[in-house]
């Protein structure tokens, strides 16, 4: 599922969300909840995105080994 980035047109706040990818309508803004929003240009959706979309289970691998080496653990 990508991620993909938004822009309320009500308060001009941006806010990212990850979506099927099949849905594509507005998405509600966390910070004003209006439902006028528009979906930005996603630089890293478009690099990873001609590529089999990861599992939610191979996301959460990538971000824990991240934050493994970001903390300088040794973890075997």
């Amino acid at each position: 599922m990508p991620l993909f980035d938004f822009e309320c047109e009500n308060c001009q706040e941006n806010f990212s969300t990850i979506l099927d990818l099949g849905e594509n309508g507005n998405q509600e803004c966390p910070h004003c909840h209006s439902k006028k929003t528009k979906k930005n240009f996603n630089f890293l959706f478009n690099l990873v995105g001609v590529k089999k979309p990861l599992t939610n289970e191979q996301m959460q691998a990538k971000i824990f080994q991240q934050l493994i080496k970001d903390r300088g653990i040794n973890y075997q």
